[in-house]
C-alpha cells in the first residue's frame, strides 16, 4: 500500500521514492521484490528524516493512515498473493 507513505508525508510520492531509491512501488510486488521489507520501509522513512525499527509505535504510525478502502484496493491488485490468500480465509 504505497499510498500510505504519501499520507504520512506528502513528499513521499511513488515517483519521489523511485527517484531517490530506484524502485517503483506502483510496479513492484513487495512480497517478491523485497527480501527484508522493513529495511525498505526504513529507507523510505529516512527520506523524511524519520526512523523505522519495526517497533509498535512505528507500525502504528504506518497503519494509522490505512482505511478499509486501502485494504480493498490491495486485495484487488495482482500483488501480495499471501495477503489475498489470508483475506480469503477470513471472509
Amino acid at each position: 500500500m504505497y499510498e500510505l507513505f504519501q499520507k504520512i508525508n506528502p513528499i513521499l510520492t511513488s515517483q519521489f521514492i523511485k527517484e531517490q531509491l530506484g524502485y517503483d512501488l506502483t510496479e513492484v510486488d513487495p512480497e517478491t521484490h523485497f527480501f527484508k521489507p522493513a529495511d525498505n520501509i526504513a529507507e523510505i522513512f529516512n527520506l523524511i528524516g524519520r526512523t523505522y525499527d519495526k517497533r509498535l509505535g512505528d507500525i502504528e504510525l504506518l497503519y494509522k493512515y490505512a482505511d478499509n478502502q486501502d485494504f480493498k484496493n490491495l486485495y484487488n491488485k495482482s500483488i501480495c498473493k499471501s495477503y489475498n490468500d489470508f483475506l480469503d480465509v477470513l471472509i
